[in-house]
């Protein structure tokens, strides 16, 4: 089983727009919070949805089956095109061939076999 977990503390800051914070402080599966969340498996359907313990945020993809169906999740909202985010991860230990992998994308969409956005720098 694919699994991974880390810690964020995120942070999308807008000129002029939105802007959201959290901790992740409640046990969700798939994350909402109140709606502010689109999950990759139940709205973009290709992905896995992404869940959360207190403090921490993450996914687990699926144990067998089709590569790259990465847990993924977008924030909603109407969001102006200048956007900052920063997060702060936690992973643990790598096991087998599973290494953690964590992407920040700005600008982003999700619909049925669809996702796009502006991908930041690789961690």
């Amino acid at each position: 089983m694919k699994r991974l977990l880390f810690l964020v503390s995120l942070f999308a800051a807008l000129a002029h727009a939105n802007s959201y914070s959290t901790k992740f402080p409640a046990t969700e599966s798939p994350i909402s919070q109140g709606g502010m969340w689109i999950n990759g498996g139940t709205a973009g359907l290709d992905w896995s949805n992404v869940q959360t313990t207190p403090g921490f945020v993450g996914g687990v993809g699926p144990a067998a089956g089709p590569s790259f169906v990465d847990p993924t999740a977008v924030l909603t909202g109407v969001w102006r095109p200048n956007q900052s985010a920063t997060a702060t991860v936690f992973t643990r230990a790598t096991v087998g061939n599973f290494f953690p992998e964590i992407e920040l994308h700005l600008n982003s969409t999700m619909t049925a076999h669809d996702s796009t956005g502006d991908l930041l720098p690789e961690i």
